[in-house]
């Protein structure tokens, strides 16, 4: 961890949300295939209702029900999980666990289970949120060190990640 971490603190910032983009995308696309090989069928661990986002009873424009889906999902949710499972955790829990040798990475991980139970029902969501949880909290904790805004970093590696997520679970609809 200690060679990580001291590798991406001299890295650019620019780098940090590259390698955080791709590796979260990699990291899905790994547990998807996982599952699929395994031939582990898709199940809900809680009866959560809401996905996908429906706005149709606030507003009657297909487009305006779109772009606000796009600002929620892209801009808004980011930015809340960032500062609720990664900014805020790296900020105060750190202290909690400050008497234990690896309170740092106590953290992250306590951080990102939270992270990926949010993003419940399916268990294959939760396991690829999880890793991408990982992966966001550690960035956010290098950027944290280097003083460089990292919630706006991170919310911008978690954005782009949500954006082409939208984007490729969109492209057989226009099929």
């Amino acid at each position: 961890m200690r060679k990580l971490y001291s590798y991406y603190y001299k890295s650019g910032v620019f780098k940090i949300i590259l390698i955080g983009i791709f590796l979260t995308l990699f990291l899905s696309l790994f547990v998807t295939i996982i599952f699929e090989l395994l031939d582990i069928r898709e199940f809900k661990l809680f009866n959560i209702s809401g996905y996908p986002l429906e706005l149709n009873s606030i507003t009657n424009s297909r487009i305006v029900n779109n772009l606000l889906i796009f600002l929620i999902m892209v801009v808004l949710w980011p930015l809340v999980e960032t500062i609720v499972f990664q900014y805020l955790p790296l900020k105060y829990c750190q202290k909690w666990f400050s008497k234990y040798k690896y309170s740092i990475c106590m953290t992250i991980v306590l951080a990102s289970v939270f992270f990926a139970l949010m993003h419940a029902p399916r268990v294959r969501n939760i396991c690829a949120t999880f890793l991408t949880g990982l992966i966001w909290c550690f960035f956010c904790f290098v950027l944290m060190r280097k003083k460089r805004r990292p919630i706006l970093y991170t919310t911008i590696m978690h954005g782009c990640y949500n954006f082409l997520g939208i984007t490729i679970n969109s492209i057989p609809l226009l099929f």
